[in-house]
């Protein structure tokens, strides 16, 4: 496996060495949140960049570059599980009974999600999904760029099932 990633990997330099400006930032924003090694940030710009290609190819800059804006713009780093999001938070303030009786929080099985209260487990949810919770971050919200990599989406999709792409007659 060593040998493999050890072939590999002069490749990837060379496929991310040109790489600058909004690419690097994403890559740069996700992995300082994320703590990414070596490979998974080549592995991210390498990814990052072919869908920056991809939006060339099919004349879908705008929508790109609009997606790429929002995530940098409207992302959050959830430091506690070192992940990067463009979801917002969504709200722990739900509660489920488990119908488990208890007199104090110790009696409740798994302890780290339900308390003891008014004599029966309780456990706090997401008030959107109902999934436990112990604080917001474990909520997911709405997804802030879900619009834009929409729009980046159909414009690839619109433009991939155009049989006259750069002027050729794909047909």
């Amino acid at each position: 496996m060593h040998r493999i990633l050890r072939n590999l990997l002069p490749a990837a330099v060379v496929l991310v060495s040109g790489c600058g400006g909004v690419t690097a930032d994403i890559v740069d924003t996700t992995c300082e949140c994320e703590h990414c090694n070596d490979i998974e940030e080549d592995a991210l710009e390498i990814s990052v960049e072919a869908s920056r290609d991809i939006a060339e190819n099919y004349g879908c800059e705008a929508q790109w570059d609009s997606w790429a804006d929002c995530y940098l713009n409207s992302g959050t780093c959830i430091e506690k599980d070192a992940r990067y999001t463009t979801r917002e938070l969504g709200s722990c303030s739900g509660s489920q009974d488990t119908g488990v009786p208890c007199s104090i929080t110790a009696d409740c099985p798994n302890s780290d999600f339900a308390q003891c209260e008014g004599g029966t487990c309780r456990f706090k949810t997401c008030a959107d999904n109902g999934n436990p919770c112990q604080s917001s971050e474990d909520c997911p919200g709405d997804d802030l760029c879900e619009q834009a990599n929409r729009a980046y989406f159909e414009c690839v999709d619109a433009a991939s099932s155009d049989p006259t792409i750069g002027g050729f007659d794909l047909d």
